[in-house]
C-alpha cells in the first residue's frame, strides 16, 4: 500500500508539472499501479474527475507488450519502439507519440475504429508493414517520419469512412514529409415507410461522420413516433445516429407509428398506445400551455405490471400504476401499452405529450444533437 501511495504521489506530481513536452491540466481522481510493458517501460491508467480516462506510457527503451489503453494514449519521451499490434482493436480516439520513437511494429494501430488523426514523428525510421488497416474513422495522417506509410485499408470490416488524398490527389500511401487527408464517403440510406408518406424530400444518401435529421412521415390514423434501426422496434429516434456514434455502409431505418388515445379520468390521465413495440414510454404533462411547469412520468413494464417514476421525485420511487402491456410477436400491430397516471387536479386542463426515448440527462440539447426521440401524441385533456 505504501509503495502504491508513493507511486501515485509521484505520478500526480508529474502530471501537474508535465512529462516531456506534454502537460496535464485536468484534475486526477484515481490512478492504477504501474504495469511493466518493457524492460524499462511502464503503463499507467488515469481517471479524471470528469470520468474520462488517459493512458500514459513512460520509461526508456522498447515497449514489448500490448499497451491496452483506456481513453487517450500518451507515449512519453524516452520510449523508442512499440511492437506489433500494440494498440490494435481499441476504442482510442487520440494517440500522442514521442520524439524518441524509432520503430513501429506491424498493425500497431489496426482496428482503432475511433482514431481520428495521428502524427508520426520525424524520429521514426522503421515501420514493419501496414499500421492503420481497419481504422475506418481515421481522417488525417501527418507523416514526419522517413518512411512511406500505407493508407488505412478495409480488412474484414463493413466499410471505410474516407477516400484518401495527398496534395489533392487520390493516394494509397503517404510519403515522408506529406500529410494524408480523408474525404468522407457517401453511403446509401434506405427508409422503410411502413405504408406512410414522407413530409418533404426523401433522403437517399448520407456522408460519413455527419448526423442528419431524418424526415417525418404521415400515416392516416397513426401518430409518427420516429425511426428505428430494426423493424417493429420502437426506438423513435429523429436522427440517423444517436448517442454521438457514427458508422458507415448502407443503413436502413424503419418508420415507427402508434395509435394513441389520451383521456382525462377522475384525478388522472390515461394513455393508451396500440401498434407500439416497446415496453416503455414517457408522458410529459403541464397545466400551462407554454409547458413551463411540465413534469413527466417514465412508464415501465416488468413482469406484467406497469410502473411509473415521476421526474420531480428526488428518490426516483417506482410506483405501481393501473395499466397493461401486451406484445404480439407474430402481429406487432396488435401490441398495446397503457398506463393511468394518478395525482392530477380535478377540473384542470393538462397539456400532454409523449416520447419513447429521452436523453440520458434529460436535456433538450442532447435530444437536438443526438435525436433521441420525436414527440408524439400531443393533446390537451380535461381531468374530472
Amino acid at each position: 500500500m505504501k509503495k502504491k501511495a508513493i507511486i501515485t504521489t509521484l505520478l500526480l506530481l508529474s502530471l501537474t508539472l508535465g512529462l516531456g513536452t506534454q502537460s496535464y491540466s485536468k484534475k486526477v481522481t484515481n490512478t492504477t499501479e504501474r504495469v511493466k510493458i518493457g524492460d524499462n517501460v511502464y503503463r499507467y491508467r488515469i481517471e479524471y474527475d470528469d470520468k474520462s480516462y488517459l493512458t500514459v506510457v513512460t520509461g526508456k527503451g522498447a515497449v514489448t507488450e500490448d499497451i491496452e489503453p483506456w481513453g487517450d494514449l500518451i507515449i512519453e519521451t524516452g520510449v523508442t519502439e512499440i511492437p506489433d499490434n500494440a494498440v490494435s482493436r481499441s476504442g482510442i480516439e487520440k494517440i500522442t507519440l514521442p520524439s524518441t520513437l524509432k520503430k513501429i511494429g506491424k498493425n500497431a494501430f489496426k482496428s482503432c475504429y475511433n482514431l481520428k488523426k495521428i502524427e508520426i514523428p520525424s524520429s521514426v525510421s522503421e515501420i514493419n508493414g501496414p499500421i492503420f488497416d481497419n481504422c475506418c474513422d481515421l481522417k488525417k495522417i501527418v507523416n514526419k517520419s522517413s518512411v512511406t506509410i500505407k493508407a488505412p485499408r478495409k480488412k474484414g470490416v463493413n466499410y471505410m469512412g474516407y477516400t484518401y488524398y495527398v496534395d489533392g490527389k487520390p493516394a494509397k500511401e503517404v510519403k515522408p514529409g506529406k500529410t494524408m487527408i480523408g474525404k468522407p464517403k457517401a453511403f446509401k440510406l434506405k427508409l422503410n415507410l411502413d405504408g406512410g408518406k414522407i413530409k418533404g424530400k426523401k433522403t437517399k444518401t448520407y456522408k460519413f461522420g455527419t448526423n442528419i435529421t431524418l424526415p417525418k412521415v404521415k400515416k392516416k390514423g397513426y401518430e409518427f413516433i420516429g425511426w428505428s434501426e430494426k423493424k417493429n422496434h420502437s426506438n423513435g429516434v429523429s436522427k440517423l445516429w444517436r448517442d454521438g456514434n457514427y458508422y458507415g455502409g448502407t443503413q436502413k431505418r424503419y418508420a415507427q407509428f402508434a395509435k394513441v388515445k389520451i383521456t382525462g379520468g377522475k384525478k388522472s390521465i390515461k394513455v393508451k398506445c396500440t401498434n407500439y413495440s416497446a415496453r416503455n414510454f414517457i408522458v410529459y404533462y403541464a397545466t400551462k400551455k407554454d409547458r413551463s411547469d411540465e413534469v413527466s412520468y417514465s412508464i415501465q413494464n416488468f413482469n406484467n405490471k406497469v410502473y411509473g417514476i415521476k421526474s420531480d421525485d428526488p428518490k426516483n420511487t417506482r410506483v405501481v400504476l393501473k395499466g397493461k402491456y401486451k406484445y404480439f410477436k407474430k402481429n406487432p400491430h396488435k401490441s398495446v401499452v397503457e398506463a393511468c397516471l394518478p395525482g392530477m387536479k380535478s377540473n384542470k386542463k393538462y397539456y400532454v405529450r409523449l416520447k419513447y426515448w429521452d436523453s440520458y440527462d434529460g436535456t433538450s440539447d442532447d435530444d437536438t444533437n443526438y435525436g433521441y426521440s420525436n414527440d408524439f401524441g400531443k393533446k390537451a385533456v380535461k381531468v374530472k
